[in-house]
């Protein structure tokens, strides 16, 4: 087939491999060791490190609030500590999914860390932390302090979250796949206050609707109220336009 005859065969086929994939959208891998900043599609635009373990449900959160497929979701436990930036071409907000946390205990790896941290250019840092810990996890907020899921996130969760907050980048705790309401989540909201001081705010999550049995035992909620809370911790300038393109969701 003649070349020109083709063009239009192309333009196609582009067109419709963008529709199928339905965003566009970059999984550079960051690691903690070397510093490597984020896309240049983040530039300009909302940029937020959402920290915590693997199987707490980051990608689950990143991918509601986005609203696209970020691809296959629990995946097992890395074994190097690296940053996935995931966005998307048509969202004002770009997630550097922290992989791999749990690997980074050492005190001198998060001083390292810091130092990176300290380092990058403007355009470069996160505007805000989401420090996730996942909700029912009791154990974690209230357990023996030599227990090694409370060690972590009292340690390095907590470090992590400190060291940021000394640079000027604000910290959110988000406690995930939670309940609605009730006695023991409003104890977790308490604890985390308390462990995490330097947080400005705890909200309360559940990304995906919990089920059992064909019925909804939990709804989707406290999407609107991460939000509100995310744009309360944006620059100014930055706030209206990342207010425009991330519509107010309906739980």
């Amino acid at each position: 087939m003649p070349l020109p005859l083709l063009a239009p065969v192309i333009a196609v086929a582009v067109a419709a491999t963008a529709s199928l994939i339905g965003y566009v959208w970059g999984r550079d891998l960051w690691r903690w060791i070397t510093g490597t900043p984020p896309p240049k599609l983040a530039r300009g635009r909302a940029r937020v490190l959402v920290a915590g373990p693997t199987g707490v449900g980051k990608t689950t959160l990143i991918r509601r609030v986005i609203g696209a497929e970020l691809g296959t979701v629990g995946e097992g436990a890395p074994k190097t500590p690296g940053i996935e930036w995931l966005g998307s071409a048509d969202f004002p907000v770009w997630f550097a999914d922290s992989k791999g946390l749990e690997v980074v205990t050492a005190g001198l790896q998060v001083a390292d860390l810091r130092g990176k941290v300290a380092g990058w250019r403007d355009e470069d840092r996160p505007h805000l932390v989401w420090l996730c810990i996942q909700a029912d996890s009791a154990r974690v907020m209230g357990g023996a302090e030599s227990d090694a899921e409370t060690t972590r996130v009292l340690g390095t969760e907590g470090e992590l979250g400190r060291l940021l907050n000394e640079l000027g980048i604000p910290s959110l705790v988000v406690l995930t796949q939670a309940d609605l309401g009730g006695e023991e989540l409003e104890s977790m909201r308490a604890r985390a206050r308390e462990v995490f001081p330097f947080a400005k705010d705890v909200i309360q999550v559940c990304a995906e609707p919990r089920t059992h049995g064909g019925r909804v035992l939990i709804p989707r909620h406290g999407l609107r109220s991460l939000r509100a809370a995310t744009l309360a911790l944006l620059p100014e300038e930055l706030r209206r336009a990342t207010a425009k393109g991330w519509k107010e969701p309906d739980a």
